[in-house]
Order: C-alpha cells, then sequence, then structure tokens
C-alpha cells in the first residue's frame, strides 16, 4: 500500500505542489524513509513548509543532506538520528526559514550566527548545560525550549548570554542542585511559562526557595507547572516540613496547587490501596484507614470538580488579553458549574453548602460593566438575555455615556439604538457622523478596561500588588504611578 502511494506521488506533480506537511517514520519495523525517497526526492515539494523524520538511517542521510539546503519554504523540521547524522543534518537545515526544531541533541561549532535568527521553538531530546547557554547565545530569537533531559550541569560558557525573548521553558528531567536552576533561569528574565519534572531530587522541593526565585526574578511567570517525585521508601525527615511549605497564599491562591494536588489524590488512589494490600506496615495505622476509606477518595473527586474550574477561571481572568466581556462569560461558566453540581443526586447534600457559598461570592463580583461589555460585543448574537438583563445594561451605558462627557441627548438617543438594533447593526455605524461615534467611542473606552482595575477592586488577585508581599519587588516610582492612577480613576 505504502510503495503504491509513493508511485502515486512520483508520477502526479499536482499532488507534490499541494503537499505542505510530510511526516515519514523507520519506527515499528517499517523503512518509510528509504523506501518513500527511492521514489521522489525531498526538494520536488516546492511547497514543503512542515517535515517530521522518525529514526533517520545511513542510507538516508546523504540523500537528505543534499536536498535539504533546497527547501526554502520549510518552517518546521522534527527529527530523530544518531548523534553524528543529527550533526550532519544540523548543518544542512535552511535556517534562514526554520522557525520551529525538533532534533535529538545540537552542537553549533563554527556555524554563522545570522543562520538562526529565524527560529522561535526549539526541542531537543538531550544537552548539557554548555549547550544550553549556547542556545541563548546563538538562538537570539528563541521563544519555546523543551529539552527531555540535562545530563551535564557543567559548563564554562558565561552566563552573560539573557535569552531575552523566551516565553516558555520545559524541562522534563532535572538531577542538579537547585542553584543550578538559580542560574539557568537568571538569563530567562521574560519567562511567561515553566514546566520543570524532577526525580528523586529532593533540592527541587523547597516552597520558600521557588516562591523567592519567582517573585524576584521571574516577575512575568504566570503558569508554572511542576512535578516532583520521591521514591517510597527514601527516609528524609524533612520531607514533611518541605511539602508543608506549599501549604501557602502564595501556592493555594496564585498557582493553584489544590486543584492539581486534589487530582494527583485521584491518580493515586489505586496505586495507594494496592500498596496497603500488599503491606500494611508502610503507613501508619490512620493513613491506612482513610486509604481504605472509599468516601474519601469520593469527597477529592467532588471536591475536584469544584476547585478545577475555578482554578482555570482564574488563569485566564490573569492574562494579559482579557477584556470585561471574557469576565462575564467566565463568571456565567462558573454559575452553570456549580448549578449542575448542586442538581446531581450523588452530591446534593455537598452541593447546597457548595451553592450558598458560590451564591455569596458571585454577588461581591457582580458588575454591570462585565454584562455591558458582553451586550457590546461584536460575537454578541443578540439574544439569550432576560429583560432584566437588558435593563441593567441600558442603565449602565447611559450612566457610562454621562461620565465621558455625552450630553443627555446623545445619551437617550443611543439607550434607543441599543433597543432596537443588533450588535451587527451598532458596529456597522460606528463611522456614521450623524451619531458622532458615540458608540464606538462608549466600547473602546469599555474594551480597553483591564479587568483587575474594575470594582469590586480586591478581588482579582492581580491587585495583590498594592496590599501584599509581592510590593517589595517594585520599584518606589512605580508603586507611587499605581497609586497615582489608582487615585484618579476611584475618583
Amino acid at each position: 500500500m505504502f510503495h503504491q502511494l509513493c508511485q502515486k506521488i512520483a508520477l502526479d506533480s499536482e499532488i507534490k505542489s499541494q503537499i505542505c506537511s510530510l511526516r515519514l517514520s523507520n519506527g515499528y519495523g517499517y523503512k518509510q524513509l528509504s523506501t518513500f525517497f527511492s521514489y521522489v526526492s525531498l526538494d520536488q515539494f516546492s511547497n514543503l513548509q512542515a517535515l517530521s523524520l522518525d529514526g533517520i538511517d545511513r542510507n538516508s542521510i546523504w540523500g537528505l543532506i543534499w536536498t535539504l539546503p533546497h527547501l526554502l519554504n520549510l518552517r518546521h523540521f522534527n527529527f530523530t538520528a544518531s548523534s553524528d547524522s543529527a550533526d550532519l543534518l544540523f548543518e544542512a537545515i535552511p535556517m534562514s526559514t526554520i522557525q520551529s526544531l525538533s532534533m535529538p541533541t545540537i552542537e553549533f561549532g563554527s556555524i554563522l550566527i545570522e543562520q538562526f535568527t529565524s527560529i522561535v521553538s526549539l526541542t531537543i531530546s538531550t544537552c548539557s548545560l554548555r549547550q544550553l547557554y549556547q542556545i541563548f547565545k546563538y538562538l537570539p530569537q528563541l521563544k519555546c525550549l523543551c529539552t527531555k533531559k540535562i545530563h551535564s550541569a557543567f559548563s564554562s560558557e558565561a552566563d552573560e548570554h539573557v535569552a531575552m525573548h523566551l516565553k516558555r521553558l520545559i524541562i522534563y528531567d532535572f538531577t542538579f542542585e537547585f542553584e543550578i536552576l538559580e542560574n539557568l533561569l537568571a538569563s530567562t528574565p521574560n519567562l511567561e511559562s515553566l514546566t520543570i519534572l524532577a526525580y528523586n531530587n529532593n533540592h527541587m522541593i523547597d516552597g520558600n526557595r521557588w516562591q523567592q526565585l519567582i517573585e524576584f526574578a521571574l516577575p512575568h511567570l504566570d503558569t508554572f507547572k511542576f512535578k516532583f517525585e520521591i521514591t517510597f521508601g527514601i527516609k528524609n525527615p524533612n520531607i514533611v516540613h518541605k511539602l508543608q511549605q506549599f501549604q501557602s497564599d502564595f501556592w493555594y491562591q496564585q498557582h493553584h496547587c489544590v486543584a492539581e494536588c486534589l487530582n494527583s489524590f485521584i491518580l493515586l488512589r489505586a496505586p495507594l490501596e494496592v500498596l496497603v494490600a500488599i503491606d500494611k506496615s508502610i503507613a501508619p495505622a490512620k493513613v491506612i484507614n482513610i486509604i481504605n476509606n472509599r468516601l474519601f477518595f469520593h469527597d477529592i473527586e467532588n471536591l475536584h470538580k469544584i476547585m478545577q474550574p475555578l482554578a482555570y477561571a482564574m488563569t485566564i481572568i490573569q492574562s494579559s488579553s482579557i477584556t470585561l466581556a471574557d469576565c462575564y462569560l467566565i463568571l456565567s461558566c462558573l454559575r452553570l458549574t456549580t448549578d449542575k453540581f448542586v442538581v446531581n443526586t450523588e452530591t446534593q447534600a455537598f452541593g447546597k453548602f457548595v451553592g450558598k457559598v458560590v451564591d455569596i461570592r458571585l454577588k461581591e463580583f457582580h458588575n454591570d460593566l462585565y454584562l455591558s461589555a458582553y451586550y457590546l460585543h461584536p460575537k454578541y448574537c443578540s439574544a439569550g438575555m432576560l429583560t432584566v438583563g437588558r435593563s441593567a445594561v441600558y442603565r449602565c451605558l447611559a450612566e457610562y455615556s454621562k461620565q465621558i462627557g455625552n450630553n443627555l441627548a446623545t445619551t437617550k438617543m443611543l439607550s434607543v439604538l441599543y433597543k432596537d438594533d443588533t450588535s451587527e447593526s451598532w458596529w456597522s455605524m460606528i463611522n456614521d457622523n450623524t451619531h458622532k461615534n458615540s458608540l464606538s467611542n462608549i466600547s473602546l473606552r469599555i474594551f480597553s478596561i483591564t479587568p483587575h482595575s474594575v470594582m469590586p477592586e480586591r478581588l482579582f488577585s492581580i491587585l495583590d500588588w498594592h496590599h501584599t508581599k509581592r510590593r517589595n519587588r517594585l520599584n518606589p516610582f512605580t508603586l507611587e504611578a499605581i497609586a497615582k492612577i489608582h487615585t484618579f480613576y476611584k475618583n
């Protein structure tokens, strides 16, 4: 079947011109690479943009070295090969166009730095600390870096090479001391997302040190995913104290560890039950009783169903691109999630308690600006809103119209337009001089408001900059400017 496909592609130039993505593998006993290249050469695919080659053998390497430089439209290249073959292929890649690269390892040698300015995403299976610093030096535009393992912590490279554009870093196996990681992250000041896994590495389980590192060295970090595993049976008298360091407001509120911990409990249920059944001496009697109590895991699952959407909602609300309309949708989604949980017969008792708490909290979040922004959004389909909600929108927009300087006549005219027209007609008349762009003026002002500046002001955690230890890493002049802006808009 594969031979027939290769023959058809080789004989049809139109098919070759339409192929923009190609994936071949030598895995599972199949020799797709040598078979495919015996029919057709890569340089015949003029529009090829993405190429993935798994398990490149010596029979294919020289043909690839010859054809790769001719793939001038290639943007994404993913390959696995031996280290010697990887070095040869690396030098043949058209680096002026490649944006995403995935390979086993990387050595720069004497290749010119100008060749690497286009790469924004790099995935390597294994590397040393020295190679990481070389990556920071020779790939100045890199935004995403992923490595499965760092095999050596020795580096003679100077750490002045700062990855200014790096936003996301993933390390799947970190086995060295915390100080080495601190020095590495000092070279990524604009990092927004960090994922790190460590196995049997006690140095990583240090909540206080992680908090200090994030607050002072990674000011832009908003996503931190970590997994630290210790093999059962390793004796460490300080492990309980170290785990307690992660039980603070910093981890609960800002990094949503509660939901992730609950999910871990659920995933560990089966192996814990097996361990207890084999040997009950592995844990105290109280712990054994909890593991054997099925109601415990049932309660954990119910709690996770509530905490997971809450954690997800807070992650979205704290993003830089969110608008007031998004806030309305998020809060509405939380309401629907809670209502479904309450009416569920299996969780009715716990659901009633959750419903009361959610009712109180959502009332504190109530703000007609959220609903008004949703009403003015271009994608709103002019349906699904009750009369009470529309009346609240009209009052809010009329009041806002007065605040920005519109006279009474303009405000009344806008109220009529809101009632009779759809969102599509509102936005189509923005350039209509008859209405003096009043609608666009109001809409642009409302959508320019960040959710973190809307009353009630302290409900979103970004505002903790004013009131918690996070202010300690802000410049005094920045704090003064924030206070002035806060006072100006409040009055």
